[in-house]
């Protein structure tokens, strides 16, 4: 029996309805390598902006950590728990993110969390940057 890619935020070929698939899309993320577009990054967020929380090192780290998941496809990151800690966010800071897509978080390196979503082309859009891992903390998934 064929494995389903599990539901995550990839709306259907009716992006007007913004409902999600629950067979494969034909270009599905599970099975590509990460890619990763910043375009609607929010580095000076209120709340979380990079500038505040990070150290001169953190930068070494990430870069680090999305080289090392770069040989990896997203099936095999969400299915690695213990190392990447990937999973769906609420939107608890109403970024603008497009209508239907659901918001995931990965673990950059030690508590630091990337925040984003898949659009339309498979490609993860980062939103926020997480450094302490506050957004949502282990205890609340």
């Amino acid at each position: 029996m064929e494995e389903k890619e599990p539901i995550i935020g990839l709306p259907s070929e009716k992006k007007s309805e913004g409902s999600f698939l629950v067979e494969k899309p034909k270009r599905g993320y599970w099975e590509l390598h990460p890619s990763f577009s910043f375009k609607h990054c929010l580095p000076e967020h209120r709340k979380y902006p990079v500038k505040n929380k990070c150290h001169k090192e953190d930068l070494h780290h990430f870069m680090k950590h999305l080289a090392s998941m770069s040989s990896l496809r997203w099936k095999q990151i969400e299915g690695t728990k213990d190392k990447f800690h990937m999973h769906p966010v609420p939107n608890k800071e109403n970024v603008n993110i497009p209508e239907g897509f659901q918001l995931m978080q990965f673990k950059a390196f030690q508590e630091a969390r990337v925040i984003g979503y898949f659009n339309i082309d498979n490609i993860f859009e980062v939103i926020l940057f997480d450094r302490e891992h506050d957004y949502c903390p282990s205890e609340n998934w």
